[in-house]
Formats: C-alpha cells, sequence, structure tokens
C-alpha cells in the first residue's frame, strides 16, 4: 500500500507573472502522533516530534527542496532533483507546529 505525506497547504497565491506560487503551511505537530506512518515504514509506526530535536532542526528546513509524487506512480516519488517543483524560505516553531512558507514554480 502506497503512503504520502500530503501537505495541507492554507496559503496559496500567485505573483503577478503567474509563474510562482507562494505558500504556508503547517509542516508538522511537535509532541503529537503522525497521523500516517512514514512513507518508508513497513511497520506500521507512527512519529512524534521532540520539541528539543524539532527546535535545533527547523532552520535546517530553509532551502529544502519541495518534491511532487505523482499519484500511482512511484517513479515519479523519490527525493530526486528533477521532482522539485519549490523550495521552502521559511521556517519556525509556534506553539507545537512547525510552519513553513515557500514558493512552487508552475
Amino acid at each position: 500500500m502506497e503512503k504520502q505525506f500530503k501537505l495541507d497547504l492554507q496559503n496559496l497565491s500567485v505573483n503577478e507573472d503567474g509563474k510562482v506560487m507562494t505558500f504556508s503551511t503547517v509542516a508538522a505537530y511537535i509532541g503529537v502522533p503522525t497521523d500516517q506512518t512514514p512513507s518508508t515504514s513497513e511497520h506500521g509506526w507512527h512519529v512524534v516530534l521532540d520539541p528539543q530535536a524539532a527546535a535545533e532542526a527547523v532552520s535546517g528546513m530553509v532551502g529544502m527542496g519541495v518534491n511532487v509524487c505523482w499519484s500511482g506512480r512511484k517513479e515519479f516519488c523519490k527525493h530526486d532533483a528533477k521532482f522539485k517543483i519549490g523550495v521552502v524560505d521559511e521556517a519556525h516553531i509556534e506553539d507545537n507546529k512547525i510552519l513553513c512558507s515557500g514558493h512552487i514554480w508552475q
């Protein structure tokens, strides 16, 4: 069974030339079990992010690529640079949420 992490974008806007869309979203919750297992887990384990580890790692999200995964096409669901559709420009922690924003190319 294929498992995917889906990003529920809260805010999506398109710039004037229509070639870049900006987004902002909750990337993860800290101290709360995930709804689904990570796509690499075969055992059904859920993940709980540790507050200290999240605080130390959140700055590393800046500059991270945003991948696309085409439904039903496993060969298009890898961390290869050719599957990058955008970049995270900003990330921070607010309450128990990791918030990030960035841009997606059209």
